[in-house]
């Protein structure tokens, strides 16, 4: 391969891995909002809410236009249990308490206990802090011990007084999922497969253009061929440890053996000729 076909390629990994959605972030390049219903988390239990406008998976939708506010006269504990997509090492919880406390002073939630569990939504639960959370502030952040979690409970315990309503805008918990790394490894081997197909495209294709000749010739040749194959290997390789699917894993696993064994061929018979032409 030339330079000029590796310095594209170089770049158009570079490029489709920083645009791929990995949030960085200090302490830890791969930790993310585990918590949330964009990362396929959801409401198992909720012991009140208000109204349909008003429900617990507003607590983790990542909008801090809505949250959730407790039926009138509800008794304390308000308690709720989030099931997360998958276990997750957490170590920062996060809570915007910014409620509508000038309509509705000492609406704003005070006390809550965080707990987790990888056992059951039901039982297994271990205590990883309390808190007391700022009156009407926003953003709130706890650090606490690296702990393990598959379920989320959250419990409410007091308010700042009002005597009909409690209600909290968002909750947040942060940390990384179990096999994060390799998920980061397999969209890395995708994203370079798929890098050197538009180099192998790109190079070629202005190739045929200075050299006046049909693109259908140039794609025919070892030197698009090769770096082709081989990035329809990484993808496929990489697709089949992404996805969570199954029956994608096996077929996408299947089809970069076949193509591998294809590749191989082609080196070979490619060595055979050289051989040959130098005999």
């Amino acid at each position: 391969m030339s330079r000029k076909f590796l310095k594209i390629s170089i770049f158009l990994t570079f490029f489709l891995f920083i645009t791929n959605p990995h949030k960085i972030h200090a302490g830890n390049p791969l930790k993310d909002r585990v918590l949330s219903l964009r990362k396929k988390s959801y409401v198992v239990y909720a012991s009140s809410s208000y109204s349909n406008k008003w429900e617990a998976k507003y607590l983790i939708d990542g909008r801090r236009k809505r949250g959730w506010r407790s039926k009138k006269r509800t008794p304390f504990p308000h308690v709720f249990i989030f099931e997360l997509a998958g276990n997750a090492d957490i170590d920062l919880l996060k809570f915007n308490n910014k409620t509508h406390e000038a309509k509705y002073p000492g609406i704003s939630t005070k006390q809550v206990r965080v707990e987790f569990s990888t056992v059951s939504s039901k039982s297994g639960y271990r205590n990883v802090g309390d808190f007391t959370l700022e009156k009407g502030a926003g953003l709130q952040e706890f650090s606490i011990q690296r702990t393990k979690a598959r379920w989320i409970r959250l419990s409410i315990e007091s308010n700042y007084g009002h005597p009909h309503f409690t209600g909290l805008k968002e909750f947040e918990a942060w940390g990384v999922f179990e096999f994060e790394i390799f998920q980061i490894i397999s969209n890395l081997v995708w994203i370079l497969g798929a890098a050197l197909i538009l180099a192998a495209f790109s190079y070629h294709e202005f190739f045929a253009h200075l050299q006046k000749t049909k693109r259908i010739e140039v794609f025919k040749r070892a030197s698009f061929k090769k770096p082709f194959l081989l990035g329809l290997i990484l993808v496929a390789s990489g697709v089949s440890v992404s996805t969570k699917q199954l029956w994608l894993t096996a077929i996408f696993g299947v089809v970069a053996i076949l193509l591998a064994i294809v590749f191989v061929k082609s080196l070979k018979t490619q060595v055979a000729e050289a051989k040959e032409s130098k005999n």
